[in-house]
């Protein structure tokens, strides 16, 4: 809060804060005991309050290391020069679909736990932060389908709805990643005048 307030933004505890997914947490090695003070804060004292962080998902990256699945919810590839959802998460966001869709064919009115779909729209919309921008506008479709489904405790997954699921479930598949920027630095490499101006 006292970073925002020195920001200029909103010090109220309902705003938004730092996104943590699935209780992880990384930090980068600076030397020093940086990583020891932050374990300190981010385990140890959450657990005198009986709030445990996941010790599976609770890791130490040391600078420079090669980390084949991370527990950041977004890859930064600064060699292919992209963001994108990482594997497992990509993975795992495309059976919670599945799953959701198997259990809506399940009943005879096509009926799910509001929560459960809450989840799953959530997930999906980390997935398009994450690096998968195409499937904006198959969200925006599949919320005008849904929304007049809802009730307090169910929702209504009917068959059109599913359609839509599935082509974002595709595009989960196929379409993972942006690129950081949209072109190369070619600077001079092309033989062309190179012009700098203030």
């Amino acid at each position: 809060m006292a970073e925002r307030a020195e920001a200029g933004l909103s010090t109220d505890w309902t705003a938004d804060m730092a996104f943590f997914d699935d209780d992880t947490f990384a930090c980068l090695s600076m030397g020093g005991q940086w990583t020891d003070i932050v374990e300190r804060v981010a385990v140890e004292t959450w657990a005198k309050y009986k709030m445990d962080l996941s010790k599976d998902k609770t890791k130490r990256i040391p600078y420079g290391s090669e980390v084949v699945d991370p527990v950041l919810g977004v890859i930064v590839d600064v060699k292919r020069r992209q963001r994108r959802l990482p594997e497992p998460k990509q993975r795992r966001y495309s059976q919670n679909v599945d799953e959701i869709i198997e259990l809506a064919e399940s009943t005879q009115r096509n009926l799910v736990p509001k929560v459960d779909m809450q989840q799953v729209l959530g997930r999906l919309l980390f997935a398009m932060q994450a690096g998968i921008p195409t499937m904006w506008g198959d969200f925006v479709v599949l919320l005008a389908k849904l929304a007049t489904n809802w009730s307090t405790t169910f929702l209504r997954l009917h068959p059109e709805a599913v359609d839509t699921l599935r082509h974002m479930q595709w595009r989960l598949q196929h379409e993972n990643g942006t690129s950081l920027t949209p072109y190369q630095a070619r600077r001079g490499r092309d033989g062309r005048p190179v012009l700098i101006s203030y």
